[in-house]
């Protein structure tokens, strides 16, 4: 019998941007002795920024999470200690329904884990919202709720989902990881093309270093070069430890299966694609 509590957090990315196709949800989850234990060293590695932002990326953050990587979460991931798990949908195919793919991505790795562990769930402020609302209903008749409220609150009685309150990214380093992997998931996706067209261009070293005259396009480069270093330094790192994972098959992140625990998931709805994943879990 599992004594000890979980974490979960959860942050988004792309949510609130109706220019952007594609949108992403990540979760972030392990044993709160095994955060507790880390927690002094990734305050050390991340000391560069008093906020780690995927939208604000500098060549110090991407560097110090890098070091984040392979210090503290690829090893942690390696021995099944924690998960990253991110999902992924395309707007232009599916409702951008933030309940409904926040519900789906709790449910998906809360199956990676023994159902007698207590969690205690740390959402970012603008999931908060909504998930607090909706676990606050008490004494309400079952009619009066909408299927998604009843579906996440049996998903939290089902799971011993402790809801601790929304927490504010500027005071909490691991919501700031759930942001960078949100933002990393949909960024791989909105920006495929332009990520492939800077690979194609820059030396072995992954620095910025472009050998075509396209002055648009070097702006372009310039401008993400650091997001796109993260981008492809982590795709690495999923493939070396992964055999399943890919960027080129879907145009962005995307593991083939969920058991390694650093899981990009692209959302799929028709049966196919819901039978396959269920059959990697």
């Amino acid at each position: 019998m599992i004594k000890e509590d979980y974490f979960i957090f959860t942050d988004e990315s792309c949510i609130t941007n109706p220019d952007k196709p594609y949108s992403a949800i990540c979760a972030m989850s392990g044993s709160v002795q095994f955060f507790k234990s880390q927690e002094q060293q990734i305050k050390n590695i991340l000391g560069n920024s008093t906020e780690y932002k995927f939208q604000k990326l500098n060549k110090n953050t991407k560097d110090d999470l890098l070091k984040l990587c392979d210090k503290v979460l690829f090893p942690a991931i390696n021995e099944e200690k924690m998960r990253i798990d991110v999902l992924i949908w395309n707007n232009q195919q599916y409702d951008k329904n933030q309940e409904n793919m926040h519900y789906h991505l709790l449910l998906n790795v809360l199956r990676k884990y023994p159902k007698n562990i207590k969690w205690l769930y740390y959402p970012d402020q603008d999931i908060g919202k909504n998930y607090a609302e909706i676990t606050n209903i008490v004494n309400t008749a079952a009619n009066s709720k909408t299927p998604y409220e009843l579906t996440l609150e049996q998903l939290a009685a089902e799971y011993m989902i402790h809801y601790q309150g929304e927490l504010d990214s500027k005071n909490s380093k691991l919501i700031q990881i759930t942001d960078v992997f949100a933002g990393l998931g949909a960024f791989s996706y909105n920006y495929y093309n332009d990520y492939t067209d800077w690979s194609k261009n820059t030396t072995g070293s992954l620095s910025f270093d472009f050998v075509q005259p396209d002055i648009e396009n070097n702006r372009k480069a310039q401008k993400y070069n650091n997001r796109f270093i993260l981008l492809e330094a982590i795709n690495a790192r999923c493939k070396k430890y992964n055999s399943h994972h890919s960027i080129n098959s879907k145009h962005g992140l995307h593991s083939y299966g969920s058991k390694y625990g650093m899981n990009f998931w692209l959302w799929g709805n028709d049966r196919s694609n819901m039978l396959k994943r269920e059959q990697s879990c």
